[in-house]
């Protein structure tokens, strides 16, 4: 194709026409501002750079023309806004003095990721990364280049909110995508409808990850936090915030929620002060008891209380595993008109071993009366052994209160035992004539 006929809205031949017959672009279409590139660039000797297609506070990405395969691509231009500079249609990125051990960090931190996301390009939720490069004192990401939507084209194009199946056809491959760069340590930080592409055949490609700009924001205090309210969780406000899975758990069912009730979910820092966020059956949106308590678990404003990871959501989500809560304690029962009254359990066990400890006692007094019959008897035996018989006159002589166990004032003993192991007790009379001799 002919570089000077190349229109730079859509990267079609344009026949030199002074608007595009297929887009309506202007041929001498300009930039948005300043600092963008100049239209027609050439970057690496290969890529023509077209109109700026997204422009965030980190990076510029624009619609380019890859002359060796004759296809439009994608290229991301790392950028980040208040730390460098770029001459009016020139293309040399000049970092700020004061700001240069910054810039250079979050450029560090934006090829590492680029790297990483490469391992990915055959993941289907993941816009595919084809080369990363560096020029002009910068770096640049070459994407395969999406033609569709962003989601949030796509719900407004629907009134704003669209059924609750077609939002889990969207976010499910959403889900896959994040749970596998997830277990790589990478985490996107900045999902939001609008940055989920669905392309015409029907794909659906998460885009612009926010590495560089997580990297500035922790390394510089110079950089004002930029995150997109009712989306991002309260941890990504706070520079000593902890991030993981749970904070691209929070921004995903934001993005669920706001699909299928056609309303941003509540800032986060205004939740913390007054959680006002109504489940979507609160505002007339069905869903099922299980998917709507997955959603809003996934919403709390805690990180400890939500999924602590991407794949545990959607497993609830879909039904495929159950939420599991901690069981809550049951309450006392109330008293009934027979006037049962609830024993706590410490209670009842201690009632339980004393009835256990009664169920002895008989078995121990007829042991105890038997072993008092046998030395009775035997006491017996000891006195008539040396002398042999008596003779009967002398047996009958002897008073009936002989056969007596012990004596008399013996048995009538009531003795205090002060060191008694259950406090002091005391030895109660046991009458002689109770015992078979």
């Amino acid at each position: 194709m002919n570089a000077e006929t190349l229109c730079l809205g859509c990267m079609e031949d344009d026949s030199g026409a002074a608007v595009c017959p297929r887009c309506g672009s202007p041929a001498d279409l300009g930039p948005r501002n300043a600092i963008q590139l100049p239209p027609r660039a050439v970057l690496h000797n290969l890529y023509i750079v077209g109109k700026a297609i997204g422009h965030g506070g980190f990076g510029i990405t624009y619609l380019a023309w890859d002359t060796a395969s004759q296809t439009r691509v994608a290229i991301k231009e790392y950028f980040p806004k208040g730390f460098a500079g770029r001459a009016a249609g020139g293309t040399m990125v000049v970092p700020h003095e004061q700001t240069r051990r910054e810039f250079q960090w979050g450029l560090d931190r934006f090829l590492d990721e680029a790297r990483t996301l490469q391992r990915f390009s055959s993941l289907a939720g993941i816009v595919s990364v084809e080369t990363l490069f560096s020029e002009n004192g910068t770096a640049y990401l070459v994407m395969e280049h999406l033609d569709g939507w962003t989601f949030e084209e796509f719900l407004t194009s629907r009134g704003g909110f669209v059924p609750m199946k077609t939002a889990i056809r969207v976010m499910l491959p959403v889900m896959d995508a994040l749970g596998a760069i997830h277990a790589e340590g990478i985490l996107h930080r900045d999902i939001s409808p609008d940055n989920i592409y669905l392309t015409r055949t029907a794909q659906v490609k998460l885009i612009d990850f926010g590495a560089a700009r997580n990297a500035l924001i922790q390394k510089s205090r110079r950089l004002s936090i930029v995150l997109k309210e009712g989306y991002a969780p309260e941890e990504q406000y706070r520079a000593s915030g902890i991030q993981g899975p749970w904070t691209d758990v929070y921004a995903t069912a934001a993005t669920f929620y706001h699909a299928i009730t056609g309303k941003i979910p509540q800032p986060a820092l205004d939740r913390l002060v007054k959680d006002k966020l109504e489940p979507p059956g609160a505002l007339g949106i069905r869903l099922p008891r299980p998917m709507e308590a997955a959603l809003m678990k996934a919403l709390s404003v805690r990180a400890a209380d939500r999924f602590q990871s991407m794949q545990d959501f959607r497993s609830v989500l879909t039904g495929e595993s159950d939420l599991v809560t901690p069981p809550k304690p049951s309450r006392p029962p109330a008293p009934t008109a027979a006037r049962r009254v609830y024993v706590p359990a410490p209670v009842a066990a201690q009632a339980r071993a004393r009835r256990a400890n009664r169920r002895w006692l008989i078995p121990a007094i007829l042991g105890l009366l038997a072993l008092l019959g046998l030395l009775a008897a035997l006491s017996r035996a000891a006195a008539m052994a040396p002398n042999g018989p008596r003779p009967a006159a002398a047996q009958q002589a002897q008073p009936r209160k002989a056969r007596a166990i012990a004596t008399q004032p013996e048995m009538r003993c009531n003795k205090e035992i002060a060191g008694h192991r259950n406090g002091p007790a005391f030895i109660f009379p046991l009458r002689a004539s109770g015992v078979m001799l």
